[in-house]
């Protein structure tokens, strides 16, 4: 009994190890041949456990993998069933942070208004969810991605609003993470407005350096991004 518990628990040790090599291999140019292998280990893992939950992560990395492909329409499908999925099985943690993903991939699709739709869709739904950390962080995800949506399509007053709070509370909840990328997105913000203002400026620089610190190449490319978007305007003068 033993032997197979032991087993059982390093195939489960094995089924996360996949899913977070592809999920970080994502931001770090892991080569989309051994993606996949470890996508259909991965897969074969979570039905040998019966893991749902890591299974439905593993979709929407497979998602990820089309979206560095340039496979958009591939990339919506995998997030919309990992989406749907893990509304069905009733993660909300999960639910919420793959709404998230679906959200940001229709954005890059160009589908703005279903991105908002979705959007609107798992923040309605989080409120009927119980109060606890975890769900508050994917929460906190999916109106990122819904900010970046709404300057996008012009709802600049709204987004600029929306995203002067999230900072305050992504800052008051200490995580860095999700505050790099929020004080990203503020570059949107002034492309949208035309607001030049140092405070603007002041926050797409500090995502810069946050990303500097946590070391992370995906959040390090989008504020350079967003600093260069920021600095584009003749009307940006550097603090």
């Amino acid at each position: 009994t033993n032997g197979i518990e032991l087993d059982h628990e390093l195939a489960r040790l094995r089924l996360s190890a996949c899913e977070a090599i592809v999920r970080l291999g994502f931001h770090q140019a892991l080569p989309i041949d051994e993606a996949t292998a470890l996508l259909e280990e991965g897969d074969a893992l979570a039905a040998r456990v019966g893991d749902t939950r890591t299974a439905v992560f593993l979709t929407s990395a497979r998602g990820n993998l089309r979206s560095s492909a340039g496979d958009a329409e591939g990339a919506l499908a995998f997030h919309e069933a990992a989406y749907a999925r893990a509304r069905r099985n009733g993660d909300d943690e999960a639910s919420l942070l793959l709404a998230a993903r679906l959200v940001l991939t229709e954005r890059m699709a160009g589908r703005l208004h279903a991105a908002l739709r979705h959007a609107d869709e798992a923040l309605e739904a989080s409120r009927a969810m119980p109060v606890k950390q975890s769900v508050t962080i994917a929460r906190h995800h999916v109106e990122l991605a819904r900010i970046v949506v709404l300057l996008d399509i012009g709802r600049a007053e709204a987004g600029a609003a929306d995203l002067g709070a999230a900072i305050t509370a992504l800052r008051a909840a200490n995580r860095p993470g999700e505050l790099g990328w929020a004080l990203a997105a503020t570059a949107f913000q002034m492309r949208n407005t035309g607001d030049m203002s140092p405070m603007l400026a002041a926050r797409v620089e500090e995502a810069r350096v946050i990303a500097q610190q946590i070391g992370v190449p995906g959040m390090l490319a989008y504020s350079a991004t967003a600093l260069s978007l920021a600095r584009s305007s003749s009307m940006y003068s550097p603090i």
